[in-house]
């Protein structure tokens, strides 16, 4: 994960070439964004699970993962840094 801790130090991912863009979208899993777009809208855990159809100890191990790829410690962080790297 070098290189989001260089776009975190950057705050951005606008200027990146478009083999770093590739990169970016690869971050996070499909189901991770779903997860991720639902925790920017404000939902719990629990929402998101019966939103997604899975259980909510499936979405907290999204979540977990989430957090340590976006090097975030909170939902807040972690919905701040997907914005803005572009994946929100």
């Amino acid at each position: 994960l070098q290189p989001l801790v260089l776009l975190l130090a950057l705050g951005s991912a606008a200027a990146l070439p478009v083999s770093g863009a590739i990169r970016l979208e690869r971050l996070l899993t499909r189901r991770e964004l779903d997860v991720m777009h639902l925790m920017a809208a404000g939902e719990t855990n629990a929402q998101i699970a019966e939103a997604l159809v899975v259980s909510e100890g499936t979405v907290k191990s999204h979540v977990k993962r989430i957090f340590s790829k976006l090097a975030a410690s909170s939902r807040t962080e972690a919905v701040s840094r997907a914005g803005s790297l572009g994946l929100l």
